[in-house]
């Protein structure tokens, strides 16, 4: 089998980790909004 992703593929895997990115960030700053700064350290 050839490892061959077509460009649609690469797209989607792009927007998916976009999607993921900002998931990440609103959920960060969301949790950082609602504890004071110092506990959110991991």
């Amino acid at each position: 089998m050839k490892k061959v992703i077509p460009r649609n593929k690469w797209r989607n895997i792009a927007q998916y980790i976009k999607l993921i990115k900002a998931l990440y960030i609103h959920k960060k700053l969301r949790a950082f909004s609602k504890e004071t700064p110092g506990t959110q350290h991991k």
